[in-house]
Formats: structure tokens, C-alpha cells, sequence
């Protein structure tokens, strides 16, 4: 459910993990903000109205319909620490405020 009509649309963010530059892309899907690396989701956040937490995989499971753990994704060395979650949520809270 979009919160009073507030979308944003997908949007790739450049991150450092360890050194190396990754390309993630945030998106909206099923009133959740989806964290996508290499087309995998690798997690997701809540929406804006409830405290921005990073959602565990079984709440993942339930709220993205085709979501599949995928353990390939951590190889790759994405982790989604507090700073760089911290670093999401404000991306996300500058595209939605930009609308």
C-alpha cells in the first residue's frame, strides 16, 4: 500500500563494501522498499510511516511475493550493515521527498 500516494521510482545507488564500488537499485514493490544487487533482492526496508528497520527474510518472504533466498548474493560481499542502511533510507527519503 503507497503511503498517501507517495512512490518513488526504481533508482541505482553506488556503494563501497570493503573498497570495491557495487551498484545496488532500490524499489517500491508491495509497500516495501526493495534492495536489489545483481537482480537478486538481498533485502528489504519498511515504508515510510512505521520506523525505517530492515526487514528479516520471513517478514521478506510474506510482503515480496518472488522473493528467493539466494546465498550467491552474499558471496558477492553485500552487506547490509547500519551504515549503509542508514545510507539507503536516506536516499530513499531524499527521492521521496523530491516528488
Amino acid at each position: 500500500m503507497k503511503e498517501q500516494g507517495k512512490s518513488i521510482r526504481p533508482f541505482e545507488m553506488d556503494i563501497d563494501q570493503d573498497g570495491v564500488r557495487k551498484i545496488i537499485r532500490i524499489q517500491e514493490e508491495n509497500g516495501v522498499f526493495e534492495i536489489v544487487h545483481d537482480g537478486r533482492v538481498i533485502g528489504a526496508l519498511r515504508p515510510p510511516g512505521e520506523e525505517w528497520q530492515l526487514l528479516d527474510y520471513m517478514q521478506i518472504t510474506r510482503k515480496v511475493a518472488l522473493f528467493e533466498p539466494d546465498l550467491e548474493s552474499e558471496k558477492k560481499g553485500i552487506e547490509l550493515h547500519s551504515p549503509l542502511v542508514n545510507q539507503i533510507v536516506g536516499e530513499i527519503e531524499n527521492h521521496l521527498n523530491s516528488r
